[in-house]
């Protein structure tokens, strides 16, 4: 009996001591994107493909509606309808699902504006007039998600 008993808690111990490494710690996400594979050119770009992919409304957290759906028209009525909508005197509140929801898009949108910026000068392969591209494209793209 005293064999057994020794023999588990032998295992046991080995066990414990073989899992107790720290490169258990350095393992990377599954599903993730490192920024080794995004310092190019094509890595670069397909930050930015991203990033104009938003320009539809769709495709991030948040679930932006396309276009500024928060802005009421002078044609959102036709007269035949009594009274003004709160969103139609412009009046908003903090707990509207729809301003939420529309923060979360814009800013998940300028974030992937500010991914491409980032990477832009680590993409070795791309010359100074393609960077400066991208730079532009980029700048540009956040100024329109900042607009809205």
């Amino acid at each position: 009996m005293k064999k057994i008993l020794k023999f588990i808690v032998t295992g046991c111990l080995t066990f414990i001591l073989a899992s107790c490494s720290k490169s258990f710690l350095e393992i990377s996400p599954f599903a993730s994107i490192s920024e080794e594979t995004l310092a190019s050119k094509a890595g670069v770009d397909g930050l930015l493909i991203g990033a104009y992919s938003l320009l539809d409304g769709g495709g991030a957290s948040g679930g932006g509606q396309g276009g500024s759906f928060l802005l009421a028209t002078d044609d959102a009525r036709f007269g035949t309808e009594g009274g003004v909508s709160a969103k139609d005197a412009f009046l908003y509140d903090a707990t509207d699902a729809d301003l939420n929801s529309r923060w979360k898009f814009d800013y998940a949108a300028i974030q992937r504006c500010n991914d491409v910026i980032k990477m832009i000068p680590k993409a070795t392969d791309a010359t100074d007039d393609q960077k400066l591209q991208f730079t532009a494209e980029a700048r540009f793209l956040r100024g329109i998600y900042y607009l809205d």
